[in-house]
């Protein structure tokens, strides 16, 4: 074998070199720089990945092991036996009372970022994170407040790669000399409130629900609020599935610069949070709870958690225009929820063992109109927008009513349409029509969802893009049938009988398809999982419903056919095809209106939702 190699230009030498790097480079959303401000309320990096459930491979010691007011305290992060790593977001926090808080200030040493989160006119940052090299220790001087907050533990994660890393590394209580000079701290009640809030919406509370039609005792989500005069301030109780639900209040549709309000319970330990939605990040900033006071939260025994608080009518946040580390001050949020707004409800899990919430799979219930929490009014939400809702309503239409009946028409019941208008039999003119309406529909389905989706095949999330391919599909092959159609040979052309297999093999292969389109509906798991399971159900209804008749229907015909074959009277013959009439009449009707209750019962639901 010869090892001569071909002559290569130093641009191409210089182009395979930047390939070979940048392919050894791991799509994330690392941050060599320092992790963003808001990592620094955060235990978990959001990675994507579980936290590891092992001992921590790493300690966090301190010295003194006591503080006074203004104290400067040695922090120090280590691997137990020299591991590296390579993140981190180092805060000290209270062990009681205000626990969100980031109390004292850092000096940052080489190898390290300060950040600055919940800053109070703060003169150090209060969080340490990564400069983006490996590090197997690393040691920092920490700052007590010029007032004691009591007793404090030093806390990060700590991330060895991408994929791995533990979420709460914490260090052993640093005790305070002095008591804390803490005001009174409203605290959280693991439990249901002993003054629940109790009776009809609509009369002694206003609430906001889902499903649509859902009574207040059985309601998947549902969020109850009532304004409670005599304090001046809000009262809400939030119910949801999982482990955390958050509640977000919009000036419109879409969250982006908008306040939310979170509870989370189970091994991860249970949490209120503050929250606030930017703009233009799609991520929850996690803020102190301070206005939230008269906090329950309880986990039911039906995988459900229930939550309720009281809050100021006007909640400040501040926030960091610019996400990455600076020194530029934090901007003031006002949200006066005296305001009618959008109500969303997200819900979902937490990462494991932490109170960190993990990004929702199903979509947010969200209120269909505005809702004034001031009133006792009863709002409605949806689950699936507005426009999907539209989509799935139309493709339904479409593809599980009238493609299947023109097709079935053309196929089988012809003979029960038989009159001629403008030169044409009926039986025709309906298959036509059917045929062209549902393509219609489909296509004006299409292009709503491209709208829901702002135009963009990459903005849709990764397990719709395949159900949209085969949607794509399906609407080329009705092109290809309705062409085929306007093209069909004469009656007497050689070439029909090619055509009619063409013809069904193409509108047999898109109705097939059409059907494992409606059915991975049920597998996509931005859905709510109760739309999920009847829509299945629907779906392997219509399906089961329509081979039977795809098997009955040509057996009945061939029989009736064979008869015919068999007999040479022409009385015999006439009174064989009457009966195969009034028994294809029959079938049809049952077919129609079998039908008629799935799909109307089935489009309630998608309305609903």
């Amino acid at each position: 074998m010869s090892n001569s190699r071909l002559p290569m230009s130093p641009e191409l030498q210089m182009l395979l070199s930047a390939v070979v790097l940048l392919s050894g480079v791991h799509l994330s959303a690392a941050f060599p720089d320092g992790a963003p401000n808001h990592r620094c309320s955060n235990l978990v990096p959001m990675h994507g990945f579980q936290p590891q459930t092992s001992a921590p491979p790493y300690e966090l010691t301190f010295s003194p092991d006591r503080y006074s007011p203004g104290q400067t305290v040695q922090v120090t992060l280590r691997g137990t036996s020299g591991q590296s790593f390579l993140g981190f977001a180092l805060a000290a926090r209270r062990v009681s009372g205000d626990t969100e808080e980031l109390v004292g200030g850092f000096e940052v040493p080489t190898g390290a970022v300060g950040g600055f989160w919940y800053s109070q006119n703060a003169s150090l940052p209060n969080c340490l994170t990564h400069g983006g090299l490996p590090q197997s220790e690393i040691t920092a001087r920490w700052t007590a407040p010029p007032r004691s907050v009591g007793d404090v533990v030093f806390t990060t994660p700590v991330v060895q790669s991408f994929s791995t890393f533990w979420s709460n590394v914490t260090s052993s209580v640093l005790t305070a000399v002095q008591s804390s000079e803490d005001p009174p701290f409203p605290p959280l009640t693991i439990g249901e409130s002993p003054n629940p809030l109790e009776g009809a919406c609509g009369t002694e509370f206003g609430c906001v629900r889902s499903p649509a039609l859902c009574d207040t005792a059985n309601c998947e989500i549902l969020v109850k609020f009532l304004y409670l005069e005599a304090e001046n301030r809000l009262r809400l109780l939030v119910h949801a599935v999982g482990n955390f639900v958050s509640l977000g209040l919009s000036d419109d549709d879409k969250m982006g610069d908008d306040l939310t309000l979170t509870c989370t319970g189970g091994q991860g330990g249970y949490s209120m949070q503050l929250g606030y939605n930017p703009k233009y990040r799609r991520l929850n900033e996690r803020h102190r709870w301070t206005p939230m006071q008269n906090k329950y939260i309880e986990l039911l025994d039906t995988g459900r958690i229930r939550c309720e608080f009281t809050l100021p009518w006007t909640v400040n946040i501040s926030t960091y225009l610019n996400p990455r580390q600076s020194s530029e001050p934090p901007v003031l949020r006002s949200f006066d929820l005296r305001t009618p707004r959008y109500v969303f409800v997200a819900y979902g899990n937490t990462y494991r063992d932490s109170s960190s919430v993990q990004q929702h799979t199903e979509m947010p219930a969200i209120s269909t109109s505005q809702v004034n929490l001031q009133s006792r009014d009863g709002y409605s939400a949806h689950r699936i927008s507005g426009l999907r809702r539209a989509h799935g309503s139309l493709m339904l239409t479409a593809w599980q009513f009238l493609m299947p009946l023109g097709a079935n028409l053309a196929l089988f019941y012809r003979c029960l349409f038989m009159k001629t208008y403008g030169n044409v039999q009926l039986w025709f003119h309906l298959h036509r029509g059917f045929m062209v309406t549902g393509f219609c529909a489909s296509l004006i389905g299409v292009l709503l969802i491209f709208a829901e989706f702002d135009w963009k095949w990459r903005s849709m999330y990764s397990n719709t893009q395949s159900h949209g391919a085969m949607g794509l599909t399906i609407v080329c092959l009705t092109v290809v049938q309705i062409l085929m159609g306007a093209l069909r040979p004469d009656k007497d052309s050689p070439k029909r009988p090619w055509f009619k297999i063409a013809h069904q093999i193409v509108a047999y292969t898109a109705l097939s398809l059409a059907d494992t389109t409606i059915i991975t509906i049920g597998f996509l798991s931005s859905l709510p999982q109760s739309y999920r399971i009847s829509h299945l159900v629907y779906a392997f209804t219509w399906l089961g419903f329509h081979l039977v008749f795809q098997i009955v229907v040509p057996i009945v015909l061939a029989r009736f056919g064979s008869k015919a074959q068999a007999t040479d009277s022409s009385e015999e013959k006439d009174s064989i095809e009457t009966a195969k009439f009034r028994l294809l009449r029959l079938l049809f009707g049952v077919y129609l209106a079998g039908m008629l209750i799935i799909f109307l019962t089935w489009l309630v639901t998608i309305v609903v939702f």
